[in-house]
């Protein structure tokens, strides 16, 4: 089981310590778990269906739809709240994704992560992945469906490598994760 004191940086706190956290497991064991051959067939099979995922939603033309809402809505689906549901684990899936986080502080009440095409993460949130607004919903008419499996599977696919990462934390010593 998870100290509660680990269990604390990876899921509470302010997203700037989420993410500082997120970048020290990045550094302790990045390089070892990219070595893993269980975690990196989980996290490869994660990567195929953020793809699959991320493909339908720049075909939709969601992420845009999303960020102009985000402008037009302040405090809707993609506002400041939202980003505090990131926990240290999808921090750390995207920097081993390549991604380059950072926290936009002049995005007034929309979220953090919110780049001009959409989200800037290639592993959202379970919220963000599970909710669709009324304005997404007509946007998307029967289309929803599909992009409702999709993000099934990849919610599916990212709890497989939420238990991998738990496991692998269990086992670092605290000189390790700094």
């Amino acid at each position: 089981m998870l100290p509660p004191h680990l269990f604390q940086q990876i899921f509470n706190g302010k997203i700037p310590a989420r993410l500082n956290f997120g970048r020290s497991l990045h550094t302790a064991f990045g390089p070892r778990l990219m070595q893993d051959r269980i975690f990196t067939g989980a996290f490869d099979t994660l990567r195929q269906a953020a793809d699959t995922l991320s493909q339908n939603m720049a075909g939709t033309g969601m992420g845009r739809q999303c960020v102009a809402c985000s402008i037009n809505n302040p405090g809707g689906c993609c506002s400041r709240e939202m980003a505090g549901e990131t926990d240290a684990l999808q921090m750390l899936m995207n920097l081993l994704a390549g991604v380059k986080i950072d926290i936009a502080e002049d995005k007034g009440e929309a979220c953090c992560f919110l780049g001009r095409e959409g989200c800037t993460f290639t592993f959202k949130p379970m919220f963000c992945l599970n909710y669709n607004c009324d304005k997404i919903i007509t946007h998307l008419g029967p289309a929803r469906s599909e992009l409702e499996l999709m993000a099934g599977r990849l919610l599916g696919s990212q709890y497989e490598v939420e238990k991998i990462l738990l496991a692998r934390i269990e086992q670092l010593t605290e000189s390790e994760i700094g």
